[in-house]
């Protein structure tokens, strides 16, 4: 089962549990102060000197099935390369947990978070109660700094976040990009712009940048031509 919650309610739900084994996944330098035993890809251990810190991979724990009451993955499933691997391994260490990823929109907009960094958008599915996985592409150009987003967060935190609690499993489903794909090539779906011919064949293209050759050759209806670009394994 999994289900939109908020961080505050998770947050209460912690404390009102102080007997809880909880473990923050991928807690980098600012670990959830809640959490008994820490975990990331790089050392913080110094950071956490009262705390017990185990550095490895993320979608690879060394702990027991089923070991802690509660698990955090705080801003960390968007970078995950194996989604499926990840939600698995969420699921066997821990009885229940708190995901919480940045919304599509919020992602574009930030500066940093172009993969490799973020590798996938996360939303959910209401109807069906199921995460969606979806291979993150860039859509808009980056206007946010990362400093700004302790401000933006006190005005438009609904819109930045998506806030998920699990118990027991977590349904998902696995989505393509918005853009239409056929034989494993994709198709934007707009006019061809004769720019492109000249374009590097291993640079991804973004809506920013077929603007802004649009407005260069003053050209507004033209259509794209199909790329090599593969839409990644479906794990599902």
């Amino acid at each position: 089962m999994i289900k939109r919650t908020t961080r505050k309610h998770i947050q209460n739900l912690l404390e009102n549990n102080s007997d809880w084994n909880i473990l923050d996944l991928g807690c980098g330098a600012y670990g959830w102060e809640t959490a008994n035993t820490l975990l990331d890809q790089k050392d913080h251990s110094d950071l956490y000197p009262d705390k017990r810190f185990v550095c490895c991979d993320a979608s690879k724990t060394p702990f027991e099935e089923r070991e802690f009451d509660f698990v955090i993955a705080n801003h960390i499933t968007e970078h995950i390369v194996d989604m499926e691997l990840f939600l698995n391994e969420l699921v066997r260490i821990s009885k229940r947990g708190y995901i919480e990823v940045p919304t599509p929109l919020f992602d574009n907009l930030v500066y940093g978070n172009r993969p490799p960094e973020h590798l996938w958008w996360i939303t959910f599915d209401d109807i069906e109660g199921q995460l969606i996985c979806t291979p993150k592409i860039e859509v808009v150009g980056e206007q946010i700094y990362p400093i700004e987003l302790k401000t933006l967060d006190s005005f438009f935190r609904n819109s930045m976040v998506t806030e998920l609690y699990w118990e027991t499993s977590i349904e998902r489903k696995y989505g393509n990009r918005i853009f239409t794909y056929e034989n494993g090539l994709y198709d934007f779906g707009i006019k061809n712009i004769p720019a492109l011919d000249f374009w590097p064949s291993d640079k991804p293209i973004t809506t920013t940048d077929i603007c802004q050759l649009r407005d260069i050759e003053g050209q507004y209806s033209m259509s794209v031509p199909k790329r090599n670009n593969k839409i990644p394994e479906n794990n599902s």
